[in-house]
This record gives C-alpha cells, structure tokens and sequence, in this order.
C-alpha cells in the first residue's frame, strides 16, 4: 500500500502514549496530560501503529465545501481512539491563521458526541467548539459504550480542494464507508 503523508502521520499521532513525566521534573504525575506543549500527542509507540491493530481510511477522492463523509466504527473494547489527518494546502506568509482547509472531526455514539481536540484530562469530553487551527483532530474515548458509533468529517471550509484526508481508528472497526456526500459548492 502507498501510504499517503496523512495516513503516516495520523497512524504515528494514533499510536502515541501520554508521558507520565512529560515536563521531566522527576515525577510520574502526569501534570499535563495529553495534548500538551511538552509532548504534544505523546511518545510514538511503532510498535502500536505497526501491529496490524488499527483500521483506517486513506480517502483520495476528498470534499469539498459543505460535504461530509460518514464512517460506521464498531468497538472492539477498551478505549477508542480516533484520529483525522489532512495534508493541508499551502498558507500565505501574512495570513494571521495558517489553516486554509478546514474539515471537522465528529464522533457520536453511546459515550455521547465528541468534536475533534476537545480533550479534559487527556480523554475527550463533550461538548466544546470546533477546532480552526488545526490539521489533525483526534477523538480519545476512554471507556466507551459497547456497540457502534459514527464519525463524520465534514468540510467546513476547503477553498482549495477537494481536501483528501486520513482517518485512523483503534479500538474499533471501520465498516464499508458510504459514498461520500455534498451539500455545498463543489470547487
């Protein structure tokens, strides 16, 4: 398989482990739990994205404005970690926020409903905004509820696509995607 940049770096991003002495002061407290200025995502655990336990979607036909892609993942125990990767189109040198397609990270089921990069704690809390800073979006259920849950990525704003993007799940299966949807302008 030829992996594209997304893919890699969603599986590298899915894989980390949260440092228990991320701000190495000597204690495994864990005072800044994931994602943090100290570790980021956290340490890379190859041995995790390479093991042949997680699923994904390198999607190459990517949205467009107003479109959305929905994806049926079914828990497979223990937590559930979702993580949206896009190689983003390039900024310009005075643009005051460097992000120029913005898609959107959803995953909804038993738990609740998650936006990508709302995090409490290192885990995902309900609730919260958007992210439009970022090209990577992760959703990190710690104990999530038997059964299926759905994650949807919707382009919010892609003026120069249509955006590709990858999607990474462990701890769940990724069903047969439906074909992609588009309520919005088509670029």
């Amino acid at each position: 398989v030829n992996a594209s940049a997304a893919l890699v770096k969603a599986t590298i991003v899915n894989s980390a482990v949260d440092l228990a002495d991320e701000n190495n002061d000597g204690a495994n407290d864990n005072d800044f739990p994931i994602p943090n200025n100290h570790e980021g995502w956290g340490r890379v655990n190859l041995d995790g994205a390479t093991d042949g336990s997680i699923a994904f979607v390198d999607e190459s036909t990517g949205l467009s404005t107003g479109g959305s892609r929905n994806f049926t993942v079914t828990t497979t125990g223990g937590p559930l970690k979702v993580t949206l990767v896009w190689s983003d189109y390039p900024s310009t040198d005075t643009a005051t926020i460097n992000l120029v397609n913005d898609l959107d990270l959803t995953v909804s089921g038993g738990s609740g409903t998650f936006r990508g990069n709302v995090f409490s704690g290192g885990w995902s809390a309900t609730g919260g905004s958007a992210d439009r800073r970022n090209n990577v979006e992760n959703v990190y259920i710690q104990t999530p509820g038997a059964g299926t849950y759905t994650v949807t990525i919707n382009a919010f704003n892609v003026p120069n696509g249509p955006q590709k993007f990858a999607l990474v799940v462990d701890g769940g299966t990724i069903s047969t995607p439906p074909a992609p949807v588009s309520t919005g302008f088509l670029s």
